[in-house]
């Protein structure tokens, strides 16, 4: 097996960049920003219309600029109490994610240099 040198200087680049994300502030208190912050604030942007149609909770889900978008959801799902359990799951399941996400680019980097059988 061979590394493909492009795929694996994009995957070494991003890893460090995404562990460095992880690592550098696991709070979010939102006192540095980032440029994920900048991706996430499109998603976010677009649920004000894209969810506008499926109904006000779906619409609140998708992100609403006039009401505090968690506070509703929470207090109406009965969870607004358990913030911090679920806060700790959400940012877990992210680590997670990141950590196979890297795992995958590293397998995927790697260029198969078997050949074939011929019949």
């Amino acid at each position: 097996m061979k590394i493909d040198p492009w795929k694996g200087i994009t995957t070494a680049v991003l890893s460090i960049y995404y562990i460095w994300y992880m690592l550098s502030d696991p709070l979010h208190n939102f006192s540095n920003w980032n440029i994920i912050d900048d991706v996430d604030l499109i998603i976010h942007e677009a649920g004000h219309f894209i969810f506008l149609f499926f109904g006000e909770f779906i619409h609140i889900l998708g992100g609403d600029g006039v009401i505090h978008d968690w506070n509703y959801l929470l207090s109406h799902t009965g969870l607004l109490n358990y913030t911090d359990i679920l806060s700790r799951i959400v940012y877990g399941a992210g680590v997670v994610i990141i950590l196979l996400a890297i795992n995958l680019c590293v397998k995927f980097s790697f260029k198969n240099t078997v050949e074939p059988a011929r019949s």
